[in-house]
């Protein structure tokens, strides 16, 4: 009688687990997950503001349509030398999958991705980002990252510089920016024909 108890006991965690997996419990993140922007918004970190999507995609090096695929370590420097180890700063390297190049051209990777350095204050925090990574399709306005041995971008601004596709367009997290608010709500497809169409008069 205790055994049979035992092995129903184990059948309903199984169930749960599974249950759990299929509605997006424990390690599953919603489809639009506002965790990862939100944790990597640092304002001021090598941002340019700009006051439309025009001027925006005709001041980047690259623009793209696309997947974040993986999130890793990439390179660590010392940015505040005065405050020893509490003035490290840190990049993780999101490998992105390129659906469609709107504007420019970029170096892939060794397995033919783009590579983007997103800005961390401590590598402890790389777990739980990668955990949040978004699965949406996102448009990403792209500069080249300087003296770099592999070929790096960086969003031209992370507090404006990227588009997600939920649907819809959804605007970078906490926006304030009147032209960047009118695109909330938009057919994303609608928002990349726009840029592919200022491409072509850069």
């Amino acid at each position: 009688m205790r055994s049979r108890t035992v092995l129903e006991a184990i059948a309903i965690i199984g169930i749960a687990v599974v249950a759990g997996a299929a509605f997006g419990l424990g390690t599953q993140r919603p489809h639009n997950s506002d965790d990862f922007w939100r944790a990597v918004a640092f304002e001021g970190v090598m941002a340019e503001n700009f006051e439309s999507l025009k001027e925006m995609a005709n001041s980047s090096d690259v623009v793209v349509t696309g997947h974040l695929l993986k999130l890793e370590e990439s390179r660590s420097w010392v940015a505040l030398p005065e405050l020893g180890d509490d003035g490290v700063a840190f990049y993780a390297k999101a490998s992105v999958r390129v659906d469609e190049v709107l504007a420019g051209a970029y170096a892939a990777d060794s397995a033919g991705n783009l590579g983007v350095e997103i800005f961390l204050t401590d590598w402890r925090k790389l777990p739980d980002l990668a955990g949040s990574m978004p699965t949406e399709q996102v448009l990403l306005l792209l500069r080249r990252q300087p003296d770099t041995k592999l070929p790096l971008y960086r969003i031209v601004n992370i507090q404006q510089g990227y588009l997600r596709d939920v649907g819809r367009v959804e605007t970078p997290i906490g926006v304030t920016e009147p032209w960047l608010l009118d695109l909330d709500g938009r057919a994303f497809a609608d928002v990349v024909a726009d840029v592919r169409a200022s491409a072509r008069t850069r």
